[in-house]
């Protein structure tokens, strides 16, 4: 029987190991945390016809998407959009559902007239490409203004076909307005305040009477009956709204209920000479509504939600408004917004969704396995083993619960993932490998069954993961990222260590890196740093700019790929935003610019992918921002125009990844099969002739969060499971002590019998706790 005090004395020695085991283990966790990302929203276009085709369009994060169903489902529209820079403005005309102009601050204006299905360039007469924002005119198609970042205000009467600048000035222009009756008559606002109209189509101009100092002008809307009742508004960056009765003779301030006075839309209900209805949108407090004229304002922002970056980034809440009845969309930082009562109640709607596809890798020994994996912008990694038919969420060890919170983005759910990769050993090590945005990478060595998070030791953002080549041999693993750090691990991705640096890369994307293939030998990679591309011929140790005096040594967003015969015929293809597409078949001693390569050689190329038999069918694939995607069977030659150039074979503009868009089957030669991504869902593209024709998969939604052993998950790792992951394996602990007492085992075996019933206890408090720990 147990006396007093031996209980005494192993209730202090198993309370000291408890003690240090929870120590340990509380360290170890991470607190739970989790939110979605911001999704910009700078613009938002409603159908005149939106009551039965229910179409409405949105400027999301420099992406241009459609929906035709109220917003319930987007679709990514690319065709003829090959700008290089920001999307500045949509206007969609009142009167034709089906003509749209879109204005970038890099490429000009687009004209669509299929409803955003394509577009082409309209820039006949302007004197810049950089054009802040345009309007059409309510009453008439054809004519349409545009403002440039400077030089001016332009117009075009023969639906863009040509421009001309009607009012020439180096003041910035903040806002712009063409009357609903009469499309002659023009307006536009002045970062000093000023506001001029003109009657006669920019002919002649008149300075309207707006007080002194109330800031830049930046919205102004007229009444549907601006003709007779000779009303409009006008608001200012420093003093509010302003209202003319008078046709902009005298103006007067109403802003009596509004807090905020930075207005950022305004829009005037159809139904105005009945119902004295308008709304004003706000910076910071979102929406007010006056139902007397502007006389008195209202808030109703019930269900709008607003991030901190908006603040951090100086930049609106909320931005763009449009109404059609009882039915209203609002654009802000933090999403798209939707109310069918008014404003009374709104609620955020999904655009830029979590589970876009951002990355993609497909096994190397895809003939035998079939396997694919792909990564989401947020939260989950799926995998395919029948060839892209079905895909499975594979996300166990990945949870927000385990990953923590990311302290440079509070509020942000840390599962952003960035890149994915297969071991080129896969067929036999089943070892698969994930980027996140930041400071992480994870590993999976059973196909994608569990996954293990390895910490980077260094504040990263961007990790690109790129195997060698030999890595079934030589176990490494380079991660390369976006401040120009290069990491190598020995130990087949467990551990990673800084090794060298070849700068930070220019904008928001991700670096390229490749390996030789006869990286066993040779020991060489390229990368792109911030002088365009660099080698290395000693594993990543030391490295030399082999881009300088070439456009490529200030080329954004280069993209490389290298030839499977590299050892023989020394091939890279590096491509560009604004320069083209370069080609070396020297080991990168000299860079050439494919001059006519079939397509403009000043196109933006996003994705190149070599074929795996390229010795023999010396085939590249390259996918071009707005054109779609062509194929050279000549090693870079020439191309041609391949598939449907509607599909969006390219990633999504504004979420950096190291994501190929297009990938070849290692099996190409037979199978002749390719995979692609970049439209607005899960969707997934497969092409089994060589790119002539693409099928697609689309995977159902999967929220990793809302199963079961999830919400277990995050009970056992939030502040009161905490507590019980240590409370339930210590009372099992005890429970154990005492009924392996009862059983005299130090009758049978020469041993005190406080040994059995300390051991029996330890053995099952850590494996209750690692069952709790591992498998949730």
């Amino acid at each position: 029987m147990i006396n007093r005090q031996s209980l005494l004395r192993f209730a202090h020695k198993f309370n000291l190991i408890l003690l240090i085991i929870a120590t340990v283990f509380c360290l170890w966790s991470n607190p739970a945390f989790a939110h979605r990302p911001h999704d910009v929203i700078s613009q938002v276009e409603v159908s005149p016809d939106f009551q039965t085709d229910n179409t409405v369009y949105i400027l999301v994060r420099n992406n241009f998407y459609k929906s035709s169903d109220g917003g319930s489902n987007w679709t990514r529209l690319i065709q003829g959009l090959d700008y290089t820079g920001e999307l500045s403005s949509l206007s969609l005309s009142p009167l034709n559902k089906n003509i749209l102009y879109l204005a970038s601050r890099s490429n000009g204006i687009y004209k669509s007239e299929d409803a955003g299905e394509s577009w082409q360039q309209v820039n006949q007469g302007l004197e810049t490409n950089f054009i802040n924002f345009l309007e059409i005119a309510p009453s008439d198609p054809n004519i349409a203004a545009a403002v440039g970042l400077e030089k001016g205000v332009y117009l075009t009467e023969d639906g863009g076909k040509n421009w001309s600048n009607i009012f020439p000035t180096t003041a910035l222009i903040t806002s712009l307005a063409i009357t609903p009756n009469n499309p002659g008559r023009i307006f536009f606002g002045d970062e000093q305040g000023k506001l001029y109209t003109s009657s006669d189509g920019g002919k002649t101009w008149q300075n309207l009477p707006l007080p002194n100092n109330v800031g830049a002008v930046d919205t102004i809307a007229f009444s549907p009956n601006l003709d007779r009742d000779k009303t409009f508004f006008v608001s200012t960056r420093e003093a509010g709204i302003f209202k003319t009765v008078d046709d902009g003779k005298t103006f007067q301030a109403v802003n009596e209920g509004i807090k905020d006075k930075i207005i950022e839309d305004i829009v005037i209900s159809p139904d105005y000479a009945q119902n004295s209805t308008l709304y004003a949108i706000t910076w910071y407090d979102g929406m007010y509504v006056s139902q007397d004229g502007g006389k008195s304002w209202t808030k109703m922002s019930e269900g709008l939600t607003k991030d901190k970056q908006a603040d951090d980034y100086k930049v609106p809440h909320f931005m763009d408004l449009k109404v059609v009845e009882d039915t209203m969309f609002l654009g802000g930082f933090n999403g798209l917004f939707k109310t069918t009562d008014s404003g009374k109640k709104w609620q955020e709607i999904e655009t830029l969704a979590r589970a876009t596809v951002i990355a993609m890798a497909v096994s190397p020994n895809y003939a035998q396995d079939g396997t694919v994996v792909i990564a989401n912008y947020v939260g989950n990694i799926f995998i395919s083993r029948d060839q892209g038919e079905t895909w499975t969420p594979i996300n166990r060890g990945l949870e927000v619960y385990r990953l923590g919170k990311d302290p440079e983005e509070s509020g942000q759910d840390p599962r952003r993932f960035f890149d994915i990769a297969f071991s080129p050993n896969y067929g036999e090590d089943r070892t698969i490998f994930a980027g996140f945005l930041r400071n992480k990478f994870a590993k999976s060595d059973n196909g994608g069954d569990l996954w293990k998070i390895i910490e980077i030791d260094q504040k990263v953002r961007g990790p690109r993961i790129v195997p060698s080549p030999d890595f079934a041999k030589d176990k490494t693993l380079f991660l390369t990222n976006q401040q120009g750090r290069i990491f190598r691990s020995t130990d087949g991705g467990n551990t990673v260590k800084n090794i060298s640096e070849v700068g930070k890369i220019s904008g928001n994307y991700a670096p390229a890196m490749v390996a030789s293939p006869d990286f066993a030998k040779d020991k060489t990679l390229f990368v792109t740093g911030t002088e365009g591309i660099y080698q290395s011929v000693d594993g990543g140790l030391t490295w030399k700019n082999v881009s300088q005096e070439t456009p490529l040594s200030k080329a954004s967003n280069v993209q490389l790929a290298i030839s499977p015969n590299y050892p023989k015929d020394g091939t890279i293809f590096a491509g560009t935003i604004f320069s083209g597409l370069f080609v070396t078949k020297d080991g990168a001693k000299s860079w050439t610019k494919l001059e006519k390569p079939g397509f403009n050689p000043s196109t933006s190329v996003e994705t190149i992918a070599i074929s795996p038999d390229y010795a023999n069918d010396r085939t590249v694939m390259v996918s071009l921002q707005g054109y779609g995607l062509f194929k050279s069977t000549d090693g870079g030659e020439t191309f041609k125009s391949i598939g449907d150039p509607k599909i969006p074979l390219v990633k999504i503009h504004s979420i950096p990844s190291a994501g190929i868009s297009v990938q070849f089957s290692p099996n190409y030669a037979q199978d002749k099969t390719l995979f692609g991504f970049g439209g607005a869902k899960t969707t997934v593209f497969r092409s089994t002739d060589g790119g002539e024709t693409w099928t697609s998969v689309t995977i159902p939604p999967h929220a990793e969060e809302d199963t079961p052993r999830y919400k277990i998950g995050e009970f056992f790792f939030s502040p009161l499971g905490a507590i019980l992951r240590l409370v339930i394996p210590i009372l099992l602990a005890i429970t154990a002590y005492f009924l392996v007492g009862f059983l005299k085992l130090e009758k049978v075996i020469n041993l005190p019998q406080s040994f059995f019933s300390m051991a029996a206890a330890l053995m099952i408090f850590l494996f209750v706790f690692f069952v709790i720990i591992t498998q949730v």
